[in-house]
């Protein structure tokens, strides 16, 4: 979880996609729980009926669900890519398939390489 930002995590807890903002900006030393909570925090938003938070988790790391797009450096490489990047282009340009909001995060956004 994300360490010393107790009243952070309770807001996303008790919120719903639509009181959140349409982006977010979490920024810190490494380590500190930000990408765990941004994981935890959409699998909770893309959550089904009878699925578990852990079932989530699973389906969006694995780029399973259909509504959710994740940005990372490919293991092995130096940066996030101009390809990686418009790949996430081409994905908002799609409407949600299972409700009615989609959810793309990056991770981490000093690893895009511009060029």
């Amino acid at each position: 979880m994300m360490y010393g930002h107790n009243h952070i995590v309770e807001w996303l807890d008790g919120s719903s996609a639509k009181h959140l903002p349409v982006a977010m900006l979490f920024e810190g030393p490494l380590g500190v729980g930000k990408a765990t909570l941004v994981k935890r925090t959409v699998a909770k938003l893309c959550q089904e009926n009878n699925q578990s938070l852990e079932e989530a988790l699973h389906a969006i790391e694995n780029g399973l669900h259909p509504d959710c797009y994740r940005v990372y450096k490919p293991e092995g490489e130096r940066w996030i890519t101009v390809a990686n990047i418009q790949k996430m282009v081409d994905f908002t340009q799609r409407s949600a398939v299972m409700g009615a909001y989609k959810y793309v995060t990056v991770d981490a956004l000093d690893d895009v390489h511009y060029t």
